[in-house]
């Protein structure tokens, strides 16, 4: 039997790798679920010089149909201890609703919602056996709140933030069930910046590192955190929104992202959906999940 490890979706650049860095950091060996691609052997050896760890990988479409059971036959035939499972993999859509086409709809859901769910479900065996363990789930600041133009998106985000809170208490006691609620990521790549500059200035206020997202999380979950909501500004940002009437807090943030309504974008899988606006920044980083 291997030495615990931390099993991450969506591992291979951005915020999942620097999810897998910090846990390699925290001495677990390293399990990566990701598109099979040359991202995720780089990450790999990446891990693997950063630490004395072992990094193992599984290339897999987790659009595809039985991706769960293909993840769990893998953990048992590698006889990996999982104690913690980071759901990190997300698809994004920014657009009109209508725009979206059935397959991208589906991908959305299936990715955002059941592929974390029933992951959880599937691995909950492992996670009792080897506890004390750990998950924790991505949703989003926009998960917090119903953002036009990011609709299904939104929605997906604010069910893994409902099912990672309820799912805690059930758990209790056995696994520390996380959720975790980041705005932007800074990036430079040239289609952010360029969605950006409607905006202004104010989403700079939000903004983190993919490193520093991966950090805070990780720390949040070993100290068993359940609402893990970086930087206080944005903890500010979700009071305001709340204290608002319904109806004032959706012609707000109709106003604010109306500007997306025909910038159409389908996020590949590997991106995690932390990136709820796009920013400027002169940070040399992967793109952002």
């Amino acid at each position: 039997m291997n030495r615990f490890c931390a099993l991450i979706t969506g591992g291979s650049d951005g915020i999942g790798r620097e999810f897998a860095l910090a846990c390699a950091r925290e001495g677990y060996d390293i399990a990566i679920v990701a598109l099979p691609d040359q991202q995720l052997a780089a990450t790999v050896r990446i891990i693997e010089d950063a630490a004395p760890v072992r990094c193992y990988s599984l290339g897999l479409d987790l659009t595809k149909a039985g991706a769960v059971e293909e993840i769990v036959t893998w953990v048992k035939q590698a006889s990996l201890a999982v104690r913690i499972l980071i759901n990190n993999a997300g698809i994004g859509y920014t657009g009109r609703f209508e725009a979206m086409s059935p397959d991208q709809l589906r991908d959305v859901i299936a990715v955002n919602t059941s592929l974390s769910s029933v992951l959880c479900h599937a691995l909950q065996p492992e996670l009792f056996q080897n506890a004390p363990s750990y998950v924790l789930n991505l949703s989003s600041l926009a998960g917090t709140m119903p953002v036009p133009y990011y609709a299904v998106y939104t929605g997906t985000k604010h069910f893994i933030y409902s099912f990672s809170l309820a799912l805690r208490q059930e758990w209790k006691g056995r696994v520390a069930v996380s959720v975790m609620c980041p705005g932007p990521v800074l990036t430079n790549h040239p289609r952010h910046e360029r969605r950006a500059k409607p905006f202004g200035f104010w989403p700079r206020l939000i903004t983190l590192t993919a490193s520093e997202v991966a950090q805070i999380g990780i720390e949040g979950m070993l100290q068993n955190e359940g609402l893990i909501i970086p930087k206080r500004v944005n903890r500010w940002v979700i009071r305001l929104m709340r204290s608002l009437p319904v109806r004032l807090r959706l012609r707000i943030l109709n106003t604010l992202f109306s500007k997306l309504k025909d910038d159409h974008r389908h996020e590949p899988i590997r991106k995690s959906l932390v990136q709820d606006i796009p920013v400027q920044s002169t940070a040399m980083r992967p793109e952002d999940n």
